[in-house]
């Protein structure tokens, strides 16, 4: 049965509500929002100048669980309080048993060449995933006197509506999001992630999620990516290291984006999640996953990481790990079978010519 992704696909048809849910909350300095491009840390510290502005966190749930949905909200929050550096310092997933109930009509034969019908209520409990991204808000801008003070200077006097003009296109200019910098603290911009049609997309995740429900049963794994930078050449799988956690290797690397995988079914494990973060990292390019957390639920597992390369040769004695995965939780016995519908036998219409 594929009721986990019909009811995921009406919930989000029918209904037409976002499971996307943001919050930022103002912890250092009160700054003004911004609206320029935001760099996006994950592996790599920021800048030692940088001010902590407050916290920020953005989830969702089944289908608008992506990091590719919830990234750029993540970026929007963080420029509401005035920040443009986003720190993402985990990616983790928690699952919620639903339930739902049914309205069932059977038929069933009765008497000599009679059908009778009959109803019965029945609830199931679907699994469902809610992702979360959990980070801070940075600043690295001058304060904003200084700021104002310097535009003042390098601006002439005789200009002013010209430059108010500027200032209101940039306030409603939307933040733009930039890749995350090297080792080295420089940053590099990129366009900003593409929404597109919100209705369409939902159709478009609804379907995924319909065609992904229905392989529950021997178990499937579905991968999705959000990248900061260009993939790079695909690179032998064996080649690719994972890094569990915050065990972060001790060399300089550069953050190519995020890749995320989901289990269902018997693939619900976290090996069969970590060979896909791997092979999808292996296909991007990449060197190496670190940062990676993996959340197993009943039927349903997600893991999710940093996609990194390499920067110049690794230090001297440096040797690579392979972290010990935690075995899966033994899976609780099921219940017995609910009994079927008892046929009830009706009496033959009476012939009034009789």
């Amino acid at each position: 049965m594929c009721r986990a992704g019909f009811a995921a696909a009406a919930l989000v048809l029918t209904v037409g509500c976002s499971s996307v849910r943001g919050s930022a909350v103002a912890t250092g300095p009160r700054v003004a929002a911004y609206s320029g491009p935001v760099a996006i840390y994950a592996a790599n510290a920021v800048p030692p100048n940088a001010v902590d502005l407050g916290v920020v966190e953005v989830s969702g749930a089944q289908v608008e669980s992506t990091v590719a949905t919830l990234l750029p909200v993540f970026v929007q929050k963080v420029a509401q309080i005035g920040g443009n550096i986003a720190k993402i310092d985990g990616i983790r997933a928690r699952f919620e048993l639903v339930t739902f109930t049914h309205l069932e009509t059977y038929y069933y034969a009765c008497g000599q060449r009679a059908q009778c019908a009959g109803q019965r209520l029945y609830t199931t409990n679907d699994e469902v995933v809610v992702v979360s991204l959990l980070g801070r808000a940075y600043s690295d801008r001058p304060p904003r006197r200084a700021a104002r003070a310097a535009r003042a200077r390098a601006i002439p006097a005789a200009t002013p509506c010209r430059h108010a003009a500027t200032r209101a296109a940039r306030a409603r200019a939307a933040p733009r999001v930039r890749a995350a910098a090297r080792a080295s603290g420089a940053h590099a911009s990129n366009r900003g992630v593409s929404r597109g049609d919100p209705l369409m997309g939902r159709v478009g995740l609804a379907t995924l999620a319909l065609l992904g429900a229905c392989a529950t049963a021997c178990g499937s794994v579905e991968t999705h990516t959000a990248m900061l930078r260009a993939p790079g050449p695909p690179r032998p799988r064996a080649a690719v290291d994972l890094y569990l956690g915050d065990q972060t290797p001790a060399r300089a690397l550069d953050e190519l984006g995020f890749v995320q995988a989901y289990g269902s079914g018997n693939k619900a494990t976290p090996e069969d999640l970590a060979g896909a973060l791997v092979a999808r990292a292996a296909e991007l390019g990449c060197d190496a996953v670190v940062h990676v957390a993996i959340d197993v639920g009943y039927t349903r597992a997600h893991a999710a990481g940093v996609c990194v390369a390499w920067v110049g040769p690794p230090p001297a004695g440096f040797a690579y790990e392979r972290p010990v995965l935690a075995p899966s939780p033994p899976r609780p016995p099921r219940g017995p079978a609910p009994p079927g519908p008892q046929p009830r036998i009706e009496p033959l219409p009476s012939n009034s010519r009789m």
